[in-house]
């Protein structure tokens, strides 16, 4: 009789093989592998997606995102997929100032970045305006009047 439940047993020993994989033995696991510096591997930090800030004013949603680093118009694009979504799309162009030199640290994301955003009211799609400065896209999109509403003037007869 095992004095440990389920000690024996196929699910505990499954177990015991998955310690044993990850850890590279136990008792003792090889404690030296992680403590040897050439085996040891600096996490590479992920790139952030692209940052935004969505608020409403009165009539208006406005989107502000994160975009340095974009050479030219062409590099970003905007598209309303429906009334609630919004997607954006920008090409950071790698450069070449890093060519032929030994690099101690770069944590700055190259390529396509996308994200779709999803907004708190229905908008206008073609009545949206875009503006880029300062490494801050900012996208103003006209809130969708809804039937309920809208005002309609009564005419009142005596």
């Amino acid at each position: 009789m095992a004095l440990i439940p389920g000690r024996g047993t196929k699910e505990a020993n499954d177990y015991s093989e998955r310690f044993t994989d990850y850890f590279g033995g136990f008792p003792p696991f090889n404690i030296s592998a992680f403590l040897d510096n050439k085996k040891v591997q600096v996490p590479v930090p992920v790139p952030v997606e692209l940052l935004a800030d969505i608020y409403e004013e009165e009539d208006s949603v406005i989107a502000l995102c994160d975009l340095p680093g974009i050479a030219k118009k062409e590099d970003i694009l905007i598209d309303i997929i429906d009334e609630r979504h919004l997607k954006i799309s920008a090409v950071r162009d790698p450069g070449t100032e890093f060519e032929g030199k030994r690099v101690a640290q770069k944590e700055r994301s190259v390529g396509r970045i996308e994200r779709t955003i999803t907004l708190p009211a229905d908008v206008l799609i073609d009545k949206t305006q875009a503006g880029y400065k300062n490494g801050v896209l900012r996208v103003t999109m006209p809130k969708k009047t809804k039937g309920l509403e809208q005002k309609i003037d009564i005419k009142f007869e005596d």
